[in-house]
């Protein structure tokens, strides 16, 4: 299970940047990570839809535009030989809201 380290609740930044740490991989090689993000509207979850495969391991971090007003989720997954590790375990997905930014 890919952790995606601490995200703020909520942002009126334009951009977010997910980080994570190498998980447990049970002795086997990772090859790759994919990043994936849903939209929550009126507290229904969306669709995961795949943002990026990450095929260098080394980078574990990633520069997410996000869009005003909109909640969205995060996960993270590790392919090794096996296959690709789950994605819908909770302690897996952060979430973080776009604030409207009153200011500007």
């Amino acid at each position: 299970m890919v952790e995606i380290d601490e995200l703020p609740d909520e942002t009126t930044d334009d951009t977010i940047t997910l980080k994570w740490k190498e998980p447990e991989s049970n002795r086997k090689v990772i090859t790759m990570y994919t990043v994936y993000q849903r939209v929550v509207t009126d507290g229904k979850v969306g669709q995961w839809t795949e943002i990026k495969k990450i095929r260098d391991v080394s980078v574990r971090e990633l520069k997410i535009t996000l869009e005003r007003g909109k909640v969205y989720q995060f996960a993270i997954t590790a392919t090794n030989e096996l296959g690709e590790s789950l994605k819908q375990e909770k302690a897996n997905i952060q979430q973080v809201k776009a604030k409207e930014d009153m200011f500007k």
